[in-house]
């Protein structure tokens, strides 16, 4: 399991294998901005369950960036981020 470094703080929030890349498929949990959603890959439909921290650095930088562990492929040009659920102000 390796941790992707996400935000100018330096923080490990996103728990998935070596290789793995997906588009969230639906959120299953969230506690402030930690999340466990299900991904699921755009090219091969490949689903895997993992964590995420919900703002936008991880939802247009890092998970765009992921390879899926079945056909190696990231995210493609047309690839849309979810918006946050709180607003980049917002103290949770």
């Amino acid at each position: 399991m390796s941790f992707l470094t996400i935000g100018d703080l330096g923080l490990a929030y996103c728990h998935f294998k070596e290789g793995e890349s997906m588009k969230i498929k639906r959120i299953i949990s969230q506690h402030r901005r930690d999340f466990t959603a299900m991904y699921e890959c755009e090219h091969c439909g490949h689903e895997d369950q993992g964590s995420g921290y919900d703002d936008s650095h991880f939802h247009k930088n890092v998970i765009p960036q992921m390879k899926c562990k079945e056909c190696g492929k990231t995210a493609g040009d047309d690839y849309r981020p979810l918006g946050t659920k709180y607003s980049a102000s917002a103290v949770v």
